[in-house]
């Protein structure tokens, strides 16, 4: 140091200001560079704990091998269902506002009601504290569920619960979304298998006509309508429109089947009908203000729809009525302009 002070001196006395002070600069960050790296060293250590750090890349690599068996089960279950399986919703790229813990949080959210709709859709029983380990195996059970779909619900479930239950494990954003997408897919599989009605049995001699399963519902087409829709709230209230195709759209734009252009809250493409088996199934297409069955919002996993039930879309909700309750009109059908031929007046 007092070699360094003799420098320093000589150096004051034969430079000008401004070069003293570089200098003087240079000095003092040669001789705090050594505690300044100690400092930043275990600043870092502290910040990051190395067992999260190994969870996070573990929780990866699960999510990563998973991903190539339920390919292969979603071939297999697709390959013998007539309904098609709707894309997942768009997660939040790298710019997106959510974190991957909320996004892994979200996805578990929507597996997890896809089990409980799967068994109210079932009759199976349940009371507000089953849980979703307590319900999937009498769901299992009722309906024989394939073994490989229901591993991988069962460790969709498992990995998002244990993110539920450590707020310390916050998952990489991209590993979030590889694991959203997983867990989506897992929940329309699983819709794919328990929401279809079983087939009813053959007849018993003598002959008879069979039950029709899934809320009896005749199959659609242009002047043999499956069912009406009356609109009981909103701009359209009043209105009676018919559901006379297997896909039925309903939304905003004037493409679609039931257009609601009167209704601000109503999205251009804001969910659909879809006719199968003698049951229709309700499918929200990724709408602003969502879509709601008996005010239970619809999210990625389809709901089957019943007589009576009614569907809410934005500020326009709509009773499901079957064609032999609905009341008899002595004026005749008026063809809708354009694409709204199924309403009546």
């Amino acid at each position: 140091m007092d070699v360094l002070k003799t420098v320093l001196e000589t150096v004051l006395d034969k430079v000008t200001m401004p070069v003293a002070l570089v200098v003087l600069a240079i000095a003092l960050a040669l001789i705090f560079h050594r505690k300044l790296s100690e400092l930043i060293e275990r600043t870092t250590s502290i910040e990051i704990d190395p067992g999260k750090r190994r969870w996070r890349v573990e929780f990866g690599q699960r999510v990563q091998h998973e991903q190539q068996k339920a390919a292969a089960i979603q071939r297999q279950i697709t390959g013998r269902s007539p309904i098609p399986v709707s894309p997942p919703p768009a997660l939040p790229g790298d710019g997106g506002r959510q974190t991957g813990r909320e996004i892994v949080l979200e996805a578990w959210g929507a597996l997890r009601q896809a089990v409980y709709d799967g068994c109210t859709a079932n009759g199976i029983p349940m009371t507000p504290t089953t849980g979703v380990r307590e319900a999937f195996p009498r769901l299992r059970e009722a309906r024989a569920l394939d073994p490989d779909l229901a591993r991988l619900v069962e460790f969709a479930h498992d990995q998002g619960r244990e993110i539920a239950n450590d707020r310390g494990r916050r998952p990489h954003p991209e590993d979030a979304r590889a694991y959203a997408n997983l867990a989506h897919s897992a929940a329309q599989l699983l819709a794919l298998s328990v929401l279809i009605p079983l087939p009813s049995p053959p007849p018993e001699a003598p002959p008879r006509r069979a039950t029709m399963v899934g809320g009896g519902f005749v199959p659609p087409s242009l002047g043999n309508a499956s069912a009406e829709l009356v609109a009981v709230a909103g701009p359209m209230k009043g209105q009676h429109y018919l559901i006379d195709k297997s896909n039925y759209r309903l939304g905003r734009n004037p493409n679609n089947d039931l257009c609601a252009a009167a209704d601000g809250s109503v999205s251009g493409e804001h969910a659909c009908l879809r006719y199968e088996n003698g049951g229709l199934f309700l499918y929200d297409q990724g709408s602003r203000n969502g879509t709601f069955l008996n005010e239970q919002r619809v999210t990625g996993t389809p709901a089957m729809v019943r007589h009576g039930d009614r569907i809410r879309l934005g500020e326009s909700a709509f009773d499901v009525v079957a064609m032999s309750d609905a009341p008899p009109r002595g004026a005749k059908e008026e063809g809708r302009k354009g694409p709204d031929r199924s309403v009546v007046r």
